[in-house]
């Protein structure tokens, strides 16, 4: 997915998307919830890394469960 692409799907301008990815500009709890819709993943697949030691491994397992277990959220 490119840039444009994720604007796209967003609603909201390229520039911003690149505010964003420079750090010019911080995510809101909300944007943050709607780029993971976007890619298909759930939120907790970028937090649970801040909240738990895990391997790898553990985490790719983590989440395809996550997905499983979350899969109605998105």
């Amino acid at each position: 997915m490119t840039q444009h692409d994720l604007a796209s799907i967003l609603g909201i301008s390229f520039a911003q998307i690149q505010k964003y990815e420079y750090g010019t500009n911080r995510l809101s709890v909300s944007m943050s919830v709607s780029i993971c819709k976007a890619f298909g993943v759930h939120p907790m697949y970028f937090l649970e890394r801040h909240f738990c030691e895990t391997t790898a491994a553990d985490h790719d397992a983590s989440d395809a469960k996550s997905r499983t277990v979350h899969g109605q959220l998105f």
